[in-house]
């Protein structure tokens, strides 16, 4: 055992510990490798796996519903601009507290979706299409191909160092030939499959509606011209704007910034949402047991919290904007125009595209969650 595997520093700083507890001399080579251990692991990102005794805003703890046969998952109350957070659930999983607020005297049926407010304690069932792999039996997330297209490699989403220590297996290298066809090679893993354990995960995300702006196109009757113009969709103000926690097989950041060419191609725009990431919930597997399997009882549910402060929210546009006269652009209509009049064309279009670009820039609406 390496002494700077995980496995190996931990034992030697246990040992160490023992003998400070026992109030023993320590030797200056376990002084010297104790002092190296915290100067080059001084944390830079703190996130947490599991908890102490306080329970942070969105602090999300999962059990195991008997009843229903599932996990289920409970998040403490955070709060946006001070304000409730929803969340949509069975009826089944909702609080009297619950159907009260909602009207509701006794839910029918049980499987319909009713909208829940984190502060009534919403218990969220986590489902096997919420579900993603990750270790030795997961599938590909993607495709790499060689610069000389003979083939390429599959993809994967990386085993956290936290739980290949607990014995889950990177998924193995597959390479692709084209070569008659694509063959996949397989190569052996190095931990026993009596021994390996698998993983799954899903992830819980926090979405803020706003507005945001979008790009138009359409034809002007009275030329057959193609016009441009912006508007604005969904509702201005924080009456109208839901916040509210959705589930993911894998949370995918928004892209930063507005691209204006994407938008001049065709319709696009903004989001008209923001989102951010409260945490990853993991399962593990007992050893050589869940190859291929949904989680049940015996799996070990972990969190991973991203998120741990009550937050704010904003955007750049508090009410609705408006807009100037739709940008037209000169198009022939027919072949066989002359190469002049052509330039001449193209040459305003890119006028317009220009004139179009400022447009965008000045129009796009953004938003952002920061903590106080």
């Amino acid at each position: 055992m390496s002494r700077y595997s995980t496995r190996g520093i931990l034992t030697r700083l246990s040992t160490i510990d023992e003998k400070l507890r026992q109030r023993y001399m320590i030797d200056a080579e376990d002084f010297n490798y104790l002092a190296e251990r915290l100067v080059t692991n001084v944390p830079l990102e703190v996130k947490s796996i599991r908890g102490g005794g306080w329970r942070h805003p969105w602090y999300t703890s999962v059990g195991w519903d008997n009843r229903d046969e599932v996990f289920k998952a409970e998040i403490k109350p955070g709060y946006v601009n001070a304000e409730d957070v929803e969340v949509r659930i069975p009826a089944k999983d909702a609080k009297q507290e619950t159907l009260d607020r909602l009207g509701i005297k006794a839910a029918t049926d049980k499987t319909e979706p009713v909208v829940a407010e984190l502060h009534e304690k919403p218990k969220i069932e986590i489902l096997s299409r919420n579900l993603r792999k990750i270790g030795s039996d997961a599938d590909p997330t993607g495709f790499k191909g060689n610069v000389d297209l003979s083939g390429g490699s599959f993809t994967f989403e990386p085993v956290p160092a936290y739980f290949a220590d607990k014995g889950v297996e990177s998924a193995t290298p597959r390479d692709a030939s084209f070569s008659g066809g694509i063959q996949e090679q397989f190569q052996v893993g190095g931990i026993p499959k009596s021994e390996r354990r698998y993983l799954r995960a899903m992830d819980i995300v926090l979405t803020q509606e706003r507005p945001a702006s979008r790009a138009v196109w359409s034809d002007d009757p009275s030329t057959g011209r193609p016009t441009f113009s912006m508007t604005y969709t969904g509702s201005f103000g924080p009456d109208n704007n839901r916040v509210f926690i959705s589930k993911r097989k894998k949370f995918v950041p928004q892209a930063e910034g507005f691209d204006p060419f994407q938008a001049v191609r065709g319709n696009g725009g903004t989001d008209p949402f923001d989102e951010i990431h409260v945490c990853t919930i993991y399962f593990l597997s007992q050893a050589g047991q869940g190859e291929g399997e949904d989680p049940d009882d015996s799996w070990t549910p972990y969190v991973e919290h991203h998120l741990f402060w009550n937050l704010n929210h904003g955007s750049n546009r508090l009410e609705n904007q408006k807009f100037g006269d739709p940008v037209t652009f000169n198009i022939p209509l027919a072949g066989g125009i002359g190469t002049t009049l052509i330039n001449n064309t193209l040459a305003e279009n890119n006028a317009r595209v220009q004139e179009l670009e400022n447009i965008l820039n000045a129009s796009q609406v953004t938003g952002k969650f920061w903590t106080t």
